[in-house]
């Protein structure tokens, strides 16, 4: 939104069209980051992926497919990112990436495996955007990618998060 009016004015045009609470969030502007998670007892993170957005900041990068939202008439429907894995980034900074993504996974009760987002703002904080505890994991999904660096093949990984599974059975 370009200032205070104009948010106002989106929050009363959502609340009236559908009838729900509206979630308002602060864009966070830096670098983002996403990474994976597998196992339990202790669970262990997968190589860290930054995903650098091809357009400015400021842009719309993405639409939903089948978007009726009527704020996002420039937008693209083709996302513009591309990402590292590894992430490019100072042993400092990969270690508070992964503790960051584990303190996250504890604190939610995650188990087996999930893949979350985090955005590195301006002042140094790490902002957890997201946790995916069902992320796809397609051969050429960012955690499939991810445990690809960290060497185990397609089918070893889905072999680990089976047997992370299993590990709640009573088989």
């Amino acid at each position: 939104m370009a200032d205070e009016a104009a948010l106002h004015r989106q929050v009363k045009h959502l609340l009236h069209a559908y009838g729900e609470p509206a979630l308002v969030e602060e864009f966070i502007v830096g670098r983002e980051f996403t990474v994976g998670i597998l196992g339990n007892a202790p669970p262990w993170v997968l190589p860290i992926i930054e995903i650098i957005f091809d357009q400015p900041w400021g842009i719309v990068t993405i639409c939903p497919a089948g978007s009726s939202v009527a704020f996002f008439p420039q937008a693209d429907p083709t996302p513009r990112h591309h990402s590292v894995c590894p992430a490019e980034v100072d042993t400092a900074l990969a270690r508070r990436i992964e503790q960051t993504a584990l303190r996250a996974f504890q604190a939610l009760g995650c188990r087996d495996w999930c893949r979350m987002e985090m955005r590195l703002g301006p002042d140094g904080t790490l902002h957890v955007l997201e946790l995916n505890p069902i992320a796809g994991i397609g051969p050429t999904y960012w955690i499939s990618r991810a445990a690809q660096t960290a060497g185990l093949s397609y089918e070893a990984f889905v072999n680990e998060i089976l047997g992370y599974a299993l590990e709640h059975q009573s088989l």
